[in-house]
């Protein structure tokens, strides 16, 4: 079971169905619709859970095929203080992250753009802590961010500096007990990164 933001739309890809998901979602069959079929039919929504049903051992990988895969990487940083370093653009509070480059690493990319988007000093990558996934469109094709979150630590006093260029209007470090209310006015997806914290 896989969880896909697309907007404020939640899609679960799964190849398991259970009676209590009729209450939760509108439930669409790769055996009815296409992939493509069904993002067409679902972007009019404003908002909404949806569920994809795929029976095969791998929902996901047949879902990905409709869509331009891109790599993405990205970190929620700690400091001594436990605050975490948030990013605003566009008006919306966000993790620093970014595409993945050729011939790099996925943990690499995901160090460098929190470095590039903050200005942020020291980083210590600690670890994996999730992937997400969310659609959008680009250029008339559909595409599919899958983002590798990691779990970083920086201790450093230095000042930050939002990458203007990536329209980072701020960087700034926030307590964890506000966590609740950066994340209405952020994207779905980021829920998903802090699931169970706040």
């Amino acid at each position: 079971m896989y969880t896909v933001f697309f907007d404020d739309k939640k899609i679960l890809v799964t190849n398991t169905l259970k009676k209590s998901y009729k209450r939760k979602y509108r439930i669409f069959t790769l055996k009815d619709l296409s992939v493509e079929t069904f993002i067409k039919k679902i972007d009019g929504y404003r908002s909404g859970k949806f569920l994809f049903y795929i029976d095969s051992p791998d929902p996901l990988k047949d879902f990905k095929k409709a869509f331009t895969l891109i790599q993405a990487g990205g970190g929620v940083v700690r400091n001594p203080k436990g605050r975490i370093l948030f990013i605003k653009r566009r008006g919306k509070w966000d993790l620093p992250k970014g595409k993945l480059e050729k011939g790099e690493v996925i943990n690499q990319c995901a160090q460098r753009e929190v470095e590039e988007e903050t200005g942020v000093k020291g980083l210590r990558v600690l670890g994996k802590r999730v992937v997400t996934y969310h659609i959008y469109k680009q250029d008339q094709h559909w595409c599919l961010k899958q983002t590798h979150w990691y779990n970083m630590y920086s201790d450093s006093q230095e000042e930050l500096h939002p990458q203007e260029e990536e329209d980072i209007e701020i960087c700034a470090w926030k307590k964890p007990k506000k966590l609740k209310k950066l994340l209405k006015n952020s994207f779905s997806s980021l829920k998903e990164v802090f699931k169970g914290e706040y």
